[in-house]
């Protein structure tokens, strides 16, 4: 019998590396470009923070380390409790109270009403506005075929 046996140990070690070359690269632009985002997103004048909640709760994180096993994900996040009210937008809707009556405060007096109608608030896309997710999509892309000795 005549056997032949070819040791491919060198060429999984080249492909493991290679991996983690185009990890790093992809996880690299990734940070870089949503951290931009959020500065871009906390910067905006499409909206105004009396309290200072939204443009703090607005960030971004990338989690995982292999483009290869479990994925590595970005995300551009605001997190205040009112943040997608104010991103998405909200229709005309009449809120009612709750306890019978509703008691606020009009030009220095006190009304007391059991629903007001809302007139809604047009979206301010100042999240998706910061982003571009192709050209992020193609600086991944250029970054892992640098990372490989390309172009």
């Amino acid at each position: 019998m005549v056997a032949f046996e070819i040791d491919l140990t060198a060429l999984a070690q080249f492909a493991d590396q290679a991996a983690d070359q185009a990890s790093a690269a992809v996880k690299g632009v990734l940070e870089q470009e949503l951290g931009q985002a959020a500065t871009t997103a906390k910067a905006t004048t499409l909206f105004k923070d009396k309290t200072g909640a939204l443009r703090a709760s607005i960030g971004s994180k990338v989690e995982g380390d292999s483009l290869f096993e479990g994925g590595i994900v970005g995300t551009l996040y605001a997190d205040a409790q009112h943040a997608s009210f104010i991103e998405d937008g909200v229709s005309a809707h009449t809120i009612s109270a709750r306890n019978g009556t509703m008691t606020f405060q009009i030009g220095g007096r006190w009304v007391r009403v059991r629903s007001v109608k809302h007139p809604g608030i047009k979206a301010r896309k100042f999240l998706f506005g910061s982003v571009n997710p192709d050209e992020i999509a193609q600086k991944c892309e250029r970054a892992v075929v640098q990372a490989w000795g390309g172009g």
